[in-house]
């Protein structure tokens, strides 16, 4: 018989066998626990809830279970006392790679199965936002590399020690390692627990999906390696492991093969082009000197991003004066995963220097500028934008993909920190980009967008003018666009196309003109207003939360979600929660907060008081207090009676996981409800809503004085003329 009949007879054994299908059908099962039992991704996402987390489960336990059979069928023959028999029909080396692929066809087997198996159940529940290419991929990525790095350590462990019980400890000694802490940033490191803190629903995916099939790459590199090791260790010919290690070492062609597995897992994991080097939070380069009479006249850029491949390609022009007589070292700051390719000076090649010195996620660039006073200085650049190894677990970082493009500042284009030529003819930035046709283009800190030309190839060319700018960040995505009009600012709304169901039936339009109205005619105008337009975006859930950046603010897309839409304590219905998401535009993001988690002080119980204030003026006070002040005291009261806020010593004994959640829930309760009702009865104390009115609008105006520009819980008592006790509940 050959080698390939082996392999025929082993595959036919392995699936007859009824442990073979208990393990698979326990794998199948595994999914199961993602559902409540093991959530390691943000459940704040359908698609973190019912595409993640299941797979997640199942590539723990399906790697552990087919460790197990692994172990069960390579121990089986000696556990029987059969190997002395079939090692004189055929060699143990040849039946052990025969095992392993069968078991390894068995694991593909299950991870199909899994995958058909949960299909339907995932597309119901998800609807709308479920995405067929998300699903495939995860098992793909995710799953069906786990269950095969479980066969190849188990198989690896026991090809060494030819010991059942040892081999399994090991398994769970490096299952253990791979989930300590020590690990938790080093992605490349976690061998069976890939990192995905979360799927978004509406965006791009790809940071974790690319992430994960690097990891998977590497371990299946490493491990492959690792049982070609392992075999040389194969007994024989009743031998002990030193002496069949002696016997095996001849067949020159297996430590060889391994050494072409181990280079290439190294070249894997050194060439990784996702995360820097980076890894603490220091701040950004400050070593950047202003020459006198070296002034920067424009910067234009022509940019490409391959949505394909993740990277950017482009050319950026500067033009310079210079007026001084020697020769000036100058710095340019590029992201850390970008090369610059060529740099010329009025057409003749500029040496320069690499610093690779990684702050935040960029990198220096060092060259001299010779004594000329009109320059072009040329720079042609590309790469894979890193990201900033310091926050490598949140994935909130510059990215391209074919749904999502997220580039800022030096993940744009080269930075060039110089002196403006005349402080009333600053600098202009010119920016030519190309990116797929159905994507709208965002340029947060002002900008004037227009669309050169539509491509063939199914791309639009785009031109941007920033004025008084050396750099520029880019944000594109299949957005839809509401334009708003409203007294003294015009607001763009950008939002997610799969989110359009849901604005139409919340009337955004009309929504946001009410609110916008009512927050500027109380508390005053938007911190945007001074541009004459605002632009309000839809995020992906990587942002965690919103950012505010000159004349755009964000809220990432779990503000809209179906769940968060349902929020009782945001908002009485989907618009009133939509409401209080744009309240935060301005307190949160316009006036920014000092957290006091001993006070329960955050932006969340001033933001849910405004909301109850609009809501009443629109739907009258009957309506308010039955919707906000009632259910407010309803969870207020009922967490006095929760059996772990009366006796909270009882959350020390509980399982760490349940604890948080207890914990979480009470500080929910404390900075949603709590502190509603206090800011409720500070409005009481002071003389009614319109005197509260003034206060408010005067600590939106000052921002606190405390610690400027953050307003903290002193201002506020300070301001409203009031003490902590005055605010205590009975």
């Amino acid at each position: 018989m050959n080698s390939l009949s082996y392999l025929m007879v082993e595959v036919k054994r392995i699936f007859r066998s009824r442990v073979t299908w208990l393990v698979i059908t326990l794998t199948v099962c595994a999914p199961l626990a993602g559902y409540s039992l093991y959530q390691p991704a943000n459940i704040a996402t359908k698609a973190s809830r019912f595409i993640a987390n299941p797979v997640l489960a199942a590539v723990i336990g399906g790697a552990v279970l087919f460790a197990l059979l692994t172990l069960f069928e390579l121990d089986r023959v000696h556990r029987k006392g059969t190997a002395v028999l079939t090692d004189t029909i055929v060699s143990p080396l040849t039946m052990n790679a025969a095992r392993l692929i069968a078991l390894l066809m068995a694991a593909t087997a299950a991870g199909l199965l899994m995958m058909a198996v949960y299909y339907p159940y995932t597309y119901i529940k998800m609807g709308y936002l479920f995405d067929p290419g998300l699903y495939l991929e995860s098992y793909m990525i995710l799953l069906l590399p786990s269950l095969w790095t479980g066969c190849l350590v188990a198989a690896a462990f026991y090809q060494i020690t030819r010991r059942f019980e040892l081999s399994f400890l090991l398994v769970v000694a490096c299952l253990l390692v791979s989930r300590s802490d020590y690990f938790a940033e080093k992605y490349m490191l976690r061998w069976i627990n890939p990192s995905v803190p979360l799927f978004t629903d509406d965006f791009s995916n790809a940071m974790p999906l690319r992430m994960a099939a690097h990891n998977r790459l590497f371990w299946l590199l490493v491990l492959m390696g690792l049982w070609l090791v392992s075999v040389l260790f194969i007994r024989r010919y009743g031998k002990g492991i030193i002496g069949s290690l002696a016997r095996n070492g001849r067949k020159l062609y297996l430590p060889m093969l391994a050494v072409v597995f181990f280079a290439g897992g190294a070249h894997t994991y050194i060439s990784q082009p996702y995360i820097n080097n980076s890894l603490s939070g220091e701040d950004s380069f400050d070593n950047y000197d202003y020459y006198e009479r070296l002034f920067l006249i424009s910067t234009q850029v022509n940019a490409t991003p391959d949505v394909r491949s993740g990277t950017l390609n482009g050319t950026v022009t500067y033009q310079i004066r210079n007026e001084n007589t020697e020769s000036l070292e100058q710095k340019l700051e590029i992201n850390s995963g970008y090369t610059v390719h060529n740099m010329t000076l009025n057409g003749q090649p500029l040496a320069f220097t690499d610093l690779n010195i990684d702050k935040e996620s960029g990198k220096q660039i060092v060259f001299t500028l010779p004594p000329v006073e009109e320059m072009e200085l040329v720079i042609e650049y590309g790469g894979y934008p890193k990201a900033w190894a310091y926050l490598v677990n949140e994935m909130n970082s510059s990215i391209i993909s074919r749904e999502y493009i997220d580039l800022t500042f030096t993940s744009f284009a080269p930075v060039l920190p110089m002196r403006d030529a005349d402080d009333n003819d600053p600098a202009d930035l010119t920016a030519t980009f190309t990116i797929p046709a159905d994507m709208v283009p965002i340029v947060p800190r002002g900008g004037n967008i227009e669309l050169v030309s539509g491509n063939e190839d199914g791309t639009k060319t785009w031109n941007v003018l920033r004025k008084d700018a050396i750099s520029m960040s880019l944000l594109a995505a299949d957005f839809i666009r509401e334009d708003i009009k409203t007294e003294g600012l015009a607001t763009q709304f950008y939002y997610g196309r799969k989110h359009q169901n849901i604005m139409e039936s919340s009337n955004i339009r009309e929504l946001l003109e009410e609110v916008i109205d009512y927050c500027t005619h109380k508390f005053g105008p938007h911190a945007a207003a001074g541009s004459g337009t605002l632009k309000l975006v839809q995020t992906t859930a990587f942002k965690l939360g919103g950012i505010a950046a000159g004349d755009m603010s964000s809220m990432d897309e779990t503000a809209f979600s179906e769940e968060g839409m349902n929020d009782p304590w945001k908002g009485a219905k989907g618009n009133e929660v939509l409401a209080h998401e744009i309240i935060h535009q301005w307190w949160g993001l316009s006036t920014m907060f000092q957290p006091d988690l001993e006070n329960h002080w955050t932006q969340e119980g001033l933001t849910v008081y405004v909301t109850y204030r609009f809501a009443k003026e629109k739907y009258g006070e009957e309506y308010a207090r039955k919707n906000y002040i009632d259910v407010w005291e309803q969870a207020v009261e009922a967490q006095k009676r929760n059996f772990y806020t009366r006796n909270p010593h009882y959350l020390d004994v509980l399982p760490d996981r349940y604890a948080e959640a207890v914990r979480l829930e009470q500080s929910r309760v404390n900075e949603y409800c709590l502190m509603a009702l206090k800011i409720l009865k500070a409005e009481q104390l002071v003389g009614g809503e319109k005197n509260f009115d003034k206060l408010l609008a005067e600590m939106y105006e000052t921002k606190g004085t405390e610690n400027y520009p953050l307003l903290s819980y002193n201002d506020f008592l300070k301001t409203s003329g009031l003490t902590k006790e005055m605010l205590e509940l009975d």
